[in-house]
Order: structure tokens, then sequence, then C-alpha cells
């Protein structure tokens, strides 16, 4: 039975650091490593699983948070485009909102649909090796 291979505390800062933003470059300043080392790490297989684990993690605790706020965006939006006594103006800038706001939704369903893609296409990819 083989064990799960653990990756070292810098390697750890290295991820989070990786998903926070920040460039291979400054990963590797800020760790006290070479470019190399970060290039390197990203091609051993339990600090590529580490990073892929904690990255759909943050994905799914986003997507969790966005789903739990949008329950109350419809309420909301009704509210300040029925209400007696608000203006004109107040409800264009409420409309142009929830216009701005329905296109980040489709962009952000259309970015998920091009990871889930990736991700078949990465998993069919590894099957054929």
């Amino acid at each position: 039975m083989s064990q799960k291979k653990e990756i070292t505390t810098r390697q750890r800062k290295a991820v989070e650091l990786l998903l926070s933003g920040h460039s291979k470059q400054s990963t590797a300043l800020e760790v006290g490593v070479n470019i190399r080392t970060i290039n390197r790490w990203l091609n051993e297989s339990a600090f590529a699983a580490e990073l892929g684990y904690r990255s759909e993690m943050a994905v799914r605790y986003a997507a969790a948070r966005l789903a739990a706020m949008l329950d109350l965006v419809p309420a909301a939006y009704h509210e300040s485009l029925t209400k007696p006594g608000v203006k004109s103006k107040q409800k264009y800038l409420t409309a142009r909102g929830l216009v701005a706001d329905v296109s980040k939704l489709l962009e952000t369903s259309e970015i998920l649909r091009r990871l889930d893609d990736l991700e078949e296409r990465i998993t069919n990819e590894s099957a054929q090796k």
C-alpha cells in the first residue's frame, strides 16, 4: 500500500502564496528558494496534488458563499425596484446593477464550464500515459 507523500513547510507556504495570486518568482523570493525549485515542485506529484486540492477547495468555498448570497439578491432587487417613493434614478441604478450582476454570473458559468473541460482533458491525457 502506497503512502501519500507529505509536502514540506516551505512547499505548503508556496502553495498558499500561489493560490493567493503570487507569481512563481515572488513565491520563490518569499519562501527563500530559487524559481527553478518552484518549477520543480510544480512537477512533483505531492506538491501538484496539494495545490490542486487546495485550489479546488477554495473554488468550492467561494461558490458556496456566492450561492448563499445569491438567495438574498432577488428580494433586494425586487424591493428596490418596487418600493414606493424610490426615485427613478435609484431604480435605474438598481436595474443597471442587476444587469451587471447577471453578466458576471454568466461569465462565471463560462469560466467554470471551461475549467471542467480542462479538467476532463487533463484526466484523459493522464489516462493515456
